[in-house]
């Protein structure tokens, strides 16, 4: 699968996508990535971002958080809203902590980020150390609540937080030797901040979610024997395709059009980062040798990048494929005639 011709600014490649019922099709990608000016004004940027093919962690992929999931997503039933951020000190300088925040429609989320901590042993129990000063932190599921206990010496009992397996602060050994040492979570809710070493706070994050967290993994469906004997390589039967959406339930819109407006707080050097979406509409021509479908891409994943002073919308199209999927013969990604209009600007190539 390939496309043939692609009039638009952005991004696009199609690929090839079998669901739960083995039915199969051709998917196009759209990728638009656009600079954000002070007023939260859009402009296609020169440079348009990559594709991010695999997953992409922060660091170790044992250790550290998603950062950018793939982007080729057959389907999204709703549209994802996802944060590539760091927390970040207005004007420079440092501090211990910080009040973040990301508002837009039907969008209301606070977090308080803390510098790194870690429990020592008090007087008469344990205490957090003051925190690290800090410029800026990366706004990752790793920093929040949530982990791994790895101190039993019996494997056995080792136990991790289902809600955010990859996090840090969970702690079931209530050894002293155990616990000192032991982080705390960088990042909080509000209303549900750590202050015991056995406290479980509800984890917060902005990012993709982990694929295995308990509350995405509900999405992925049953993978048993019979699975394995019966249905192997293909989706299991109970496969829901919410699993594909990446973002925090909280951060799932029914659509993205445009003008929506989302402000992010205390994530790049002024404060503030507003940003209002542009218009993107891309009409997809699938050329078959018996007949044309023409179904039109419209965002359903934005991605904030207040640091970068950009943002990037993705979308996708998709057709069933015949049989005999060479009858696909041509992809055209957008339209001469009709060029994609971005807040008023052309956008499309002549």
């Amino acid at each position: 699968m390939f496309v043939s011709a692609n009039h638009t600014p952005f991004l696009a490649e199609a690929f090839a996508s079998i669901d739960k019922t083995c039915v199969k099709s051709c998917v196009v990608v759209v990728r638009a990535t656009f600079d954000v000016d002070a007023e939260g004004n859009c402009k296609v940027s020169d440079v348009q971002s990559p594709f991010v093919y695999a997953d992409a962690h922060y660091g170790d992929a044992e250790t550290t958080s998603v950062r950018a999931e793939s982007d080729f997503v057959p389907v999204k039933p709703r549209a994802d809203v996802l944060l590539d951020a760091v927390a970040m000190v207005p004007g420079g300088g440092t501090t211990e902590s910080l009040n973040v925040a990301l508002l837009g429609p039907s969008v209301r989320k606070r977090a308080i980020v803390t510098g790194e901590r870690c429990w020592f042993r008090g007087a008469l129990d344990m205490r957090p150390t003051r925190p690290s000063p800090f410029s800026t932190l990366p706004l990752a599921w790793h920093l929040a609540f949530g982990g791994t206990d790895r101190t039993f010496d019996d494997d056995a009992r080792t136990r991790s937080d289902p809600r955010n397996p990859v996090g840090q602060g969970f702690q079931q050994n209530s050894s002293a030797e155990a616990i000192e040492g032991r982080p705390l979570p960088c990042i909080e809710h509000p209303q549900s901040r750590l202050s015991r070493w056995d406290d479980r706070p509800n984890a917060i994050g902005f990012g993709p979610v982990p694929r295995f967290a308990a509350e995405r993994a509900r999405y992925a469906g049953t993978y048993d024997k019979h699975w394995m004997d019966n249905v192997l390589p293909f989706l299991p039967s109970d496969f829901d395709d919410r699993y594909f959406l990446a973002a925090p339930p909280d951060q799932q819109l029914y659509n993205l059009s445009e003008g929506m407006e989302f402000v992010c707080l205390n994530m790049n050097e002024t404060g503030t980062f507003r940003v209002r979406l542009p218009r993107v509409s891309v009409p997809i021509s699938f050329m078959f040798d018996n007949r044309a479908r023409v179904p039109t891409v419209t965002p359903d994943t934005l991605i904030l990048q207040p640091h970068e002073g950009r943002v990037v919308l993705l979308g996708r199209a998709r057709v069933q494929l015949p049989r005999k999927f060479t009858r696909l013969r041509e992809i055209q990604v957008g339209s001469r005639r009709a060029p994609t209009t971005v807040a008023g600007q052309a956008a499309g190539a002549g």
